[in-house]
């Protein structure tokens, strides 16, 4: 039991927010909704399990090429949200109704 007590408390240690926003003028390395991704394979290429992905309103494609084979490969894990304007500090703050 102890051990996986400890698991838990690890895992929701290491948990983090990876963002992603088109139109993000920073880092581009998804540490905030400045530094955001503009794509989200890129995104779901960092991300680990635990980790949660906030996606600001928009279009994304899995890759800018036209090969119509190319999907998005989920993680285990890994939770995807969206309806975000891109400023939002809080899961409870996005309208996914408004920012699609």
């Amino acid at each position: 039991m102890a051990f996986a007590s400890l698991f838990f408390v690890f895992s929701v240690a290491y948990a983090g927010i990876i963002y992603v926003d088109a139109g993000a003028t920073g880092s581009n390395n998804g540490s905030s909704w400045a530094n955001a991704y503009h794509d989200l394979q890129d995104a779901l290429a960092a991300a680990v399990s635990g980790d949660e992905i906030w996606v600001a309103e928009g279009t994304y494609k899995p890759t800018s090429g036209t090969d119509r084979n190319v999907a998005f490969e989920m993680k285990n894990g890994v939770a995807i949200y969206g309806g975000f304007s891109g400023n939002e500090s809080a899961l409870s703050e996005r309208d996914w109704e408004a920012h699609i």
